[in-house]
């Protein structure tokens, strides 16, 4: 299932199973819904001219999860920026739903656990 499930992610991405298997294990669950929206988000930040290394659950709480694409570490702020602020919105518009549900969509940028530190 998640191997079909991995078709809908763009064939660009540098790893489709890898950009799959967080949100089937963070969420365990086989929700299509929440699925088809991240994997739209993938593709609007393709389409951006950007990609998602990979991405992962963030955060969650009984009020939802938190869900990150990861960008490349040397992406500049402004470009972080637009693609943060509009991710979600698109996603919505492109999927024609009004809300996200329980589920959050944000990009950041790839650090290393010693630029965590610092």
């Amino acid at each position: 299932m998640a191997v079909e499930m991995c078709r809908g992610i763009p064939k660009h991405t540098p790893s489709r199973m890898d950009n799959l298997l967080p949100v089937l294990w963070a969420f365990d669950t086989r929700d299509e819904d929440t699925i088809a929206r991240i994997q739209c988000a993938i593709q609007w930040v393709w389409d951006q001219n950007s990609y998602a290394l990979t991405t992962q659950v963030a955060a969650w709480d009984n009020e939802g999860i938190l869900h990150e694409l990861i960008l490349p570490g040397n992406i500049e702020d402004s470009r972080l920026d637009a693609l943060e602020w509009g991710v979600e919105r698109a996603v919505k518009t492109q999927l024609s739903i009004p809300e996200m549900g329980n589920l959050s969509i944000s990009c950041r940028r790839y650090t290393t656990t010693l630029q965590q530190v610092a």
